[in-house]
């Protein structure tokens, strides 16, 4: 792996050594690889497959061709996209992959030898990536099955690859220098294989305590769900958190010298990384933005290497020295290099640097966004109803690539944005071009003064003069003053105007560039964000997430589970919810809820059917009681009901009465069939729900 950026830093060593007296040059023979790139990737695909159907072999079809082979092979995901676990692991995982297609961007090495049509070549680019992921499926399957099997497999499968790469580091004779820097620009794949290389092992260790030899749980789901272990999950603190009664808000400061401290401490928390207890990125955000951080690292490294070599090859072709004069002379030519060369390093600095902090922003806003979509706010995020459910699914499953490559195409803007501003400054830190400078602000300092105390001047006005109460509330005071200031200040706005709107422009294209790397603010307005195409790939994905993440959905999921459970339990258990145990008994406790082991057949029975008949008694009296404190809800009762449409078809009266009534008769369930033979015994009268008789004559309590 960079085999040419290898050879190029050793040419650059070459060219430094050479004798610069004598005239002579230090040769050194072209390093041939032992290890062929495209041989490589061409033979690793065949274990990659093997492995890839060896995994499939140990899931089962959930849905068709049941009975083929016992539902066997089956789909292997390489990675729950909505997990929060095995999160360093998978980064691990995608930075290796990562370097990969630097290497087929910016390298042109595919997975095969091309040298076709350039049509072809997009073609050969998107076959080349299809290829190198199924290389590196093995490694997401094996963290994604999480047994024994797939982690040994796993292991061995990027030890394998570990050692050829390490292999391809150290099989040349360079200068040592060389080697440094090129282990230096490959330094996040290296430690991305060498950490899969040790978290494999453990795994492993670990998945044999637990015995999991071919299959383990896919999702948090599917793990034994018990009491502790809900409330203590995050998703068990937010949902404990939502019945809390939230701690009231301090009164505002009324002296200037705390409201001023108050803004201060305000401004810094909204600055610094506030720590949400018990949250966790999900494994699909942090993979994504660590990606970013490998591609910004890899493009820095590159950049700074061919910025430097130009220098140093530019001074070694003119028979130049670095200027001993930090002046800057508008008619050398060295010193146009020169300044060239270190605005071009300043600017690479400075733009990685921006992109590092826009990815911390990124990671910062997707927590607060999803908990915003939580609590059910769409301040920032659109509703739903705005898009449809398979466009937000696109957008779902566009988000990773698209926000890695508006990281890189963020970072190449401001680059470019960054060269000519640090050009410029540091020919004007080196004394150059400093008069015209001085000229230029001398003719434009009166127009920047005017403009700010024309603006400051409206904002006071406006404040403690045409409102009222100094501005607290919108109704304007000294009416007459105002409709005269406003008239003679409509010519002043115009020129203002002109100005403003050249800082609307500038600041457009400013916050445009600033913000590329970003998914979570659109560049548009609010009302054409739409059409933001990243925007709507980040829209989808919070969605998604806030779909399948809820912390309610998932706190009662849990408790449905655990309730399941139990109830299977009780098929061969008994379980005493009150916790009291029999003596000599079998004991297993879950939580506070003791389950009795019952030897006995007979006794089992017994006791399931006596808590089948109390089960039945509590919800019976549970009915009553509800219906004897709201007999308003008894006309939804299904005997009521049938009552009703039997006295219709007989023709009978229903009584009109301020008191809920019902006719005994009717709810009879004996009489409540087609056969009226028992309507002779039945006396007519109408009783309330407490069983008072009603007179139907005078409509009264007998």
């Amino acid at each position: 792996m960079g085999s040419i950026f290898l050879h190029q830093v050793d040419n650059l060593f070459t060219l430094l050594e050479s004798d610069e007296v004598k005239g002579t040059q230090v040769n050194r023979t072209a390093c041939v690889h032992k290890v062929d790139h495209f041989r490589f990737y061409q033979v690793t695909i065949i274990p990659a497959v093997l492995i890839s159907l060896a995994f499939s072999m140990l899931k089962t079809r959930r849905r068709k061709f049941m009975d083929f082979l016992h539902g066997r092979p089956a789909l292997v995901h390489p990675m729950d996209a909505l997990t929060t676990s095995g999160r360093i692991s998978y980064v691990a995982a995608f930075g290796a992959t990562t370097f990969l297609t630097y290497e087929v961007i910016f390298e042109q090495k595919f997975a095969f030898r091309y040298d076709g049509p350039l049509a072809l070549k997009t073609l050969i680019v998107i076959v080349s990536m299809i290829w190198y992921g199924i290389v590196y499926f093995p490694v997401f399957a094996a963290l994604a099955i999480k047994s024994i099997f797939s982690y040994v497999l796993g292991a061995l499968y990027v030890w394998v690859i570990t050692a050829i790469e390490f292999y391809k580091v150290f099989e040349c004779d360079v200068r040592w220098e060389a080697r440094m820097l090129l282990v230096g620009r490959n330094l996040p794949y290296f430690l991305c294989l060498v950490y899969l290389s040790v978290s494999l092992p453990l795994r492993f260790a670990y998945a044999l305590k637990t015995r999991k030899y071919f299959v383990a749980e896919e999702t948090d789901l599917d793990v034994l769900q018990t009491l502790k272990y809900i409330r203590d999950s995050y998703q068990g603190v937010h949902v404990r958190k939502l019945f809390k009664k939230p701690a009231p808000k301090p009164p505002p400061p009324e002296a200037i010298k705390d409201k001023i401290k108050a803004g201060l401490l305000a401004a810094i928390h909204g600055v610094l990384y506030k720590n949400e207890k018990g949250f966790r990125y999900s494994t699909r955000i942090l993979s994504v933005l660590m990606v970013g951080v490998f591609l910004l690292y890899v493009i820095t490294f590159q950049l700074l290497g061919i910025f430097v070599t130009f220098y140093d090859r530019w001074l070694k072709a003119y028979d130049l020295k670095p200027a001993e004069d930090d002046r800057f002379d508008p008619s050398d030519l060295k010193t146009w290099v020169t300044a060239l060369t270190q605005s071009l390093i300043v600017s690479t600095v400075l733009a990685v640097a921006i992109g590092l902090l826009m990815i911390l922003h990124i990671l910062s806003s997707y927590r607060t966004n999803l908990l915003a979509l939580y609590r059910g706010d769409h301040s920032h995020i659109p509703t739903r109803k705005d898009r449809s459910n398979a466009s937000l699914m696109l957008g779902c499953m566009r988000f990773a690539g698209y926000q890695v490559a508006y990281i890189a195409w963020g970072f190449v803007i401001q680059f470019f944005a960054l060269v000519p501003l640090s050009v410029l400054a540091i020919i004007i830190a080196r004394g150059g071009m400093s008069s015209w400078l001085v000229n230029y602000v001398l003719q434009l300092w009166p127009i920047v003064v005017w403009t700010i105390v024309l603006n400051v001047l409206q904002l006071l006005l406006a404040k403690f003069l045409f409102l009222q109460q100094r501005g607290d509330t919108l109704y304007i005071d000294n009416r007459r003053f105002f409709f005269i200031f406003t008239f003679f200040m409509f010519f002043f706005n115009i020129f203002l105007g002109l100005a403003s709107c050249l800082m609307r422009i500038i600041k457009a294209i400013v916050l445009g560039a600033l913000f590329m790397p970003r998914l979570d603010h659109s560049t548009l307005s609010q009302r054409f964000q739409f059409f933001d195409p990243g925007f709507a790939a980040y829209v989808g994905y919070m969605h998604v997430e806030n779909q399948h993440t809820h912390p309610v959905m998932i706190v009662f999921i849990r408790l449905m589970l655990m309730n399941l459970h139990f109830r299977n339990l009780g098929e061969s258990k008994s379980v005493d919810l009150n916790g009291s145990m029999g003596a000599g008994e079998e004991e297993d406790s879950i939580q506070g809820i003791s389950i009795q082991m019952k030897g006995d057949e007979t006794d089992l029975k017994a006791a399931q059917e006596a808590k089948r008949r109390k089960y039945k008694a509590t919800f019976n009296w549970a009915v009553f009681y509800t219906l004897i404190n709201n007999p308003q809800i008894r006309v939804y009762r299904k005997g009521y009901i049938q009552s009703r449409i039997k006295a219709v078809e007989e023709g009978r009266r229903i009584p009109v009465s301020d008191l809920t009534v019902v006719d005994l008769c009717r709810l009879d369930p004996v009489t409540d069939t087609n056969d009226n033979s028992n309507d002779d015994n039945c006396t007519g009268d109408v009783h309330d729900v407490k069983g008072r008789r009603i007179n139907h004559e005078t409509e009264t309590l007998v």
